[in-house]
């Protein structure tokens, strides 16, 4: 793995126009100059000796590679900018830090652009916020005003045709240390998505792909590069020449890519990953007999505890399959460490991809918080058990659309009139009186909800069930 590099190894013989690139070794630097045929103008740069060749190196690259200006104009002779703008201020820092630490560009010779949307942004404020993450003055800041974005960005730019025609070759000449390296490979990647990635999400909220644009016409060969190197990975992706994006479906390709850290340096985008990932139904698929703990309880007090049907419950064992929020729950019932409990798992499956992979089963597993505290239940008992448990199948559903709220059957007293009327006519009474809400129908049963009054008032309700605070 390659640790330092000589910038004579990256640099071209010539600059983009055609202009001779001299060089000399002064101490620990790299002194390089040309001369301009018309006037004789000397321009130089003064490279490090060595580059230090690191994850970090390879984790800016990428992201100077995603959001930078790769592909400068070749005819524009003004046009000798290295360029790199985010609406992400952090990721303008590191990349601001990278080109002053790992590559030797003067603090002075970076200019700052700030690009202010014109409504509802305070500038000062703004400002003074650059100068405090980048510790420079006013003076170093430009700022302009464009509607084109919904949020601020900041450009950095250094004027230097040197430096330009640098830039535009280390990533061709170290593209093979990349597909060499695992660690340099996962760096390379977090830097590019994060600055060019998009986590796509679906009209049900969960995720549908994860990709990565680039230009059509011009980027091609680095398309197929982020191809290679998350089929290293063991991701298979897509590539769509006509719009210019790369992608990759299938929850077992986007929790692989999420479980190597790839989309971690870019918060916004990760938070957005975890929060569409919870949305998704995730069934987990087990090997036979690990369920057989819950036959030490009854499935009807199991069923009110945990708030699912009791026909559910009995479909668990009979598939070896068990909804993982439900899981969560009756985690601590099966007596087994999470360890030993992963070996057991078949497969996920998350809509309709199947998910095998130990590492992001292990992955998806490790983002949800498992309970180990003792499971206990406290339900309440009735003599009159068909009629209490006929009473909850009907509340159930009241339960799934009650805000969070579990619903428990109360001790039924003696002096209760529900052996006189059907439970469909107390329903009916309480909904005259204002306690619950009918919403409509779910299956063959009738949907409700608990009102603002029912929930202030439950106490007149305790001849039928009470509401217990999650």
């Amino acid at each position: 793995m390659m640790e330092k590099i000589s910038p004579l190894k990256i640099l071209p013989d010539k600059t983009k126009h055609g202009f001779k690139i001299h060089s000399e070794v002064n101490g620990i630097f790299l002194k390089t100059w040309y001369i301009l045929p018309s006037n004789k103008r000397k321009i130089n740069f003064t490279f490090p000796r060595y580059l230090r060749i690191n994850e970090n190196f390879m984790c800016s690259l990428g992201l100077s590679v995603g959001e930078g200006l790769n592909n400068p104009n070749l005819r524009n002779i003004h046009y000798i900018h290295y360029n790199f703008s985010n609406t992400n201020i952090e990721l303008v820092k590191k990349v601001y830090s990278w080109l002053i630490k790992d590559l030797g560009v003067p603090k002075k010779s970076i200019q700052i652009y700030v690009n202010i949307p014109k409504k509802e942004f305070n500038k000062d404020k703004i400002i003074d916020q650059i100068k405090s993450k980048f510790k420079i003055s006013n003076e170093d800041i430009k700022y302009y005003f464009k509607d084109r974005n919904k949020k601020v960005s900041v450009m950095i730019q250094v004027c230097n045709s040197i430096f330009q025609s640098f830039y535009l070759n280390l990533f061709k000449i170290l593209e093979k240390e990349i597909i060499k390296s695992k660690n340099y490979r996962i760096s390379f990647l977090k830097g590019l998505f994060s600055g060019e990635g998009h986590v796509k999400h679906s009209v049900y909220g969960t995720i549908e792909s994860i990709g990565f644009s680039f230009n059509p016409k011009t980027e091609k060969s680095l398309s197929e590069f982020v191809r290679r190197c998350l089929e290293l990975e063991r991701i298979k992706s897509k590539i769509d020449n006509t719009r210019g994006y790369l992608y990759f479906c299938g929850y077992e390709n986007m929790l692989r890519f999420f479980g190597l850290g790839i989309v971690d340096l870019h918060n916004d985008k990760k938070e957005k990953f975890m929060k569409l990932i919870k949305n998704s139904v995730i069934h987990v698929h087990l090997d036979k007999g690990i369920l057989d703990k819950i036959d030490k309880f009854s499935q009807l007090e199991l069923s009110r505890k945990i708030g699912v049907s009791q026909p559910l419950i009995s479909r668990w064992k009979k598939d070896n399959c068990i909804g993982l929020d439900e899981l969560i729950r009756i985690f601590p019932i099966l007596e087994i460490s999470r360890e030993d409990f992963v070996k057991k798992i078949k497969f996920l499956k998350i809509t309709n991809s199947y998910v095998k992979d130990r590492e992001s089963i292990n992955f998806i597993l490790s983002i949800y918080n498992f309970e180990d505290k003792p499971f206990k239940i406290d339900v309440y008992r009735n003599r009159k058990r068909s009629n209490k448990s006929s009473l909850f199948s009907i509340l159930k559903d009241v339960m799934e659309t009650s805000r969070h709220e579990d619903i428990y059957l109360n001790s039924i007293s003696k002096r209760s009139h529900l052996n006189k009327i059907t439970i469909q006519q107390k329903l009916r009474m309480l909904e005259i009186n204002g306690y619950l809400e009918y919403i409509g129908m779910k299956g063959l049963s009738k949907v409700y909800e608990i009102t603002e009054k029912g929930k202030l008032e439950y106490q007149n309700l305790q001849g039928l069930y009470k509401i217990k605070q999650i």
